[in-house]
């Protein structure tokens, strides 16, 4: 079934084409990209974009991941629900919001562990990402996953993949936002815990700098990766292909 699922690399859901425009881009690689799923694209049968705040459309998700088998399944549920200052701010709210938001975004989390246990049954990978200090992964349809044998998290800090401010005074200057990800393929966390080694709010990157937080319109911006990110992730995809032996000479990620 790994060997079927070849040509069909990689998907993505709850993210716009990342992973999936950059395989596109290159050249020599041999795998198709598969589908990007999320508010930002559109289901070309009705017009519509893929919200899976509608049950239609995650069941319809779910039927083509199962038809096409992809090798890997990037997952990026929208983490506002989980982050820190969210948890802050909902002292202030309305309690009955907070809870009825709170089960919203845990019925994105659900389906997406729903889909990780379907590619671990069916002998293929995910990757899931969410911030490190996200309040998803305690919940417990995370922490089941983490106690299925072969799956792992680790942490990466964004400023050793190439993340910084985009905008403004402080433009060019690094954003280290850890962020956490899970996987039952140990070469693509290998190639995703990049730590910052500066001190004293100093990037240890190449370029030097001094981190910007990671909030208000920075924070939006770090939301999407940059390329290092995507081009970490698909060498270790490659990485792990190689050592499944489902690698075929001519087929690079380097």
């Amino acid at each position: 079934e790994k060997k079927r699922a070849v040509r069909r690399f990689v998907s993505e859901i709850y993210a716009p084409p990342r992973v999936t425009a950059m395989l596109k881009r290159m050249t020599n690689h041999g795998p198709t990209p598969g589908l990007a799923l999320d508010l930002t694209t559109i289901d070309p049968e009705d017009g519509m974009p893929w919200d899976f705040d509608v049950p239609a459309k995650r069941d319809k998700a779910l039927r083509l991941q199962r038809g096409q088998k992809p090798l890997f399944i990037i997952g990026s549920p929208m983490c506002t629900r989980w982050c820190s200052w969210q948890h802050i701010n909902d002292k202030r709210r309305d309690p009955e919001i907070v809870k009825r938001e709170k089960k919203q975004a845990l019925v994105h989390l659900e389906f997406m562990t729903e889909i990780y246990r379907e590619q671990i049954e069916g002998g293929r990978f995910f990757p899931h990402e969410h911030p490190e200090t996200a309040g998803s992964w305690e919940e417990t349809c995370v922490s089941d996953l983490l106690e299925v044998p072969g799956v792992s998290r680790v942490c990466g800090d964004q400023c050793q993949y190439g993340q910084e401010v985009q905008y403004g005074e402080f433009r060019g200057q690094p954003v280290r936002k850890a962020t956490g990800f899970m996987s039952n393929a140990p070469r693509v966390l290998q190639r995703l815990t990049r730590r910052c080694a500066g001190r004293d709010g100093t990037c240890s990157r190449a370029k030097g700098g001094k981190h910007v937080q990671a909030s208000g319109r920075v924070a939006k911006d770090a939301a999407r990766y940059s390329d290092g990110p995507c081009r970490a992730m698909i060498r270790g995809m490659m990485d792990e292909r190689q050592a499944q032996g489902i690698w075929r000479p001519g087929e690079v990620g380097h």
